[in-house]
């Protein structure tokens, strides 16, 4: 079943200013997303509501994290690089700080992103709610920069 896929502007922008290698990688997985779906997916992260958004290695330290507003339907959420020694470079506190929660400690199970029968995690309304405060986060963003 063939998945549309939209971005928050975030992910957009950061897409648009990759080099030449994470953006191959990037267009090879995302056409290969709208053909399977969470098959496509590497695992949901954890976390209160989080482990309905899916997670997806792109290289090195290159991640994209997903939510499904439906089974055909998905939002990017973020795109860009996991360093746990850089905060600011850190994907996972970008989306915990969206989602505004804690960051869980403790051993991370990283389960699959489709259910056993091959399902995506929908949940359209945690989906809008990170992309509103997405937007949010980048308009506070904007100011501080003014």
């Amino acid at each position: 079943m063939p998945i549309r896929v939209q971005m928050v502007r975030p992910a957009a922008e950061f897409r648009d200013a990759m080099r030449r290698r994470e953006r191959k990688a990037y267009d090879q997985w995302k056409a290969d997303f709208e053909r399977r779906g969470c098959a496509a997916m590497g695992y949901r992260m954890e976390g209160v509501d989080l482990d309905r958004l899916c997670v997806r290695h792109l290289t090195d330290n290159l991640r994209v994290v997903v939510a499904f507003l439906s089974r055909e339907e998905a939002l990017i959420i973020a795109l860009g690089p996991h360093d746990e020694t850089d905060r600011r470079m850190n994907i996972y506190s970008f989306v915990y700080q969206a989602a505004e929660c804690d960051v869980p400690t403790g051993k991370r199970t990283k389960p699959s992103c489709c259910d056993t029968d091959g399902f995506p995690p929908v949940d359209a309304e945690l989906a809008e709610r990170l992309a509103d405060n997405i937007r949010a986060m980048e308009k506070a963003m904007r100011r501080r920069r003014s």
